[in-house]
């Protein structure tokens, strides 16, 4: 379960001190940043039942390869590791997220996952 989430940036020491007391209050912290990421993404129309099932997967902390065996095993397509690649790649861009840890929580926040 993710209770908080601060991205690298100038201002470091601000976010994490705002992190901390949130969490010490048992309070979810998501950064303003990710907030206004959220909040701009009006179209969800390009995320496909396949995108979901990938970001599922890496919420459960499975990596790329693993997920691409886990797909091949049970005969979801497409499932080869390049495809996986792809479509997170695909997938950071659309909703401006710069890895793949912070578009888990994007999808989380937006209650996809």
């Amino acid at each position: 379960e993710i209770n908080g989430y601060v991205l690298k940036s100038r201002r470091d020491n601000v976010e994490l001190v705002k992190a901390f007391r949130s969490l010490i209050l048992g309070e979810t912290y998501v950064s303003e940043e990710i907030k206004a990421k959220i909040h701009s993404k009006k179209n969800l129309s390009k995320v496909e039942e396949i995108d979901l099932l990938i970001i599922r997967q890496l919420c459960e902390g499975m990596t790329q390869d693993e997920i691409s065996q886990l797909f091949q095993q049970k005969d979801i397509k497409p499932n080869s590791t390049s495809t996986i690649e792809k479509r997170l790649k695909n997938l950071r861009e659309e909703f401006s997220a710069k890895t793949n840890i912070e578009l888990v929580l994007i999808f989380k926040e937006l209650g996809l996952t």
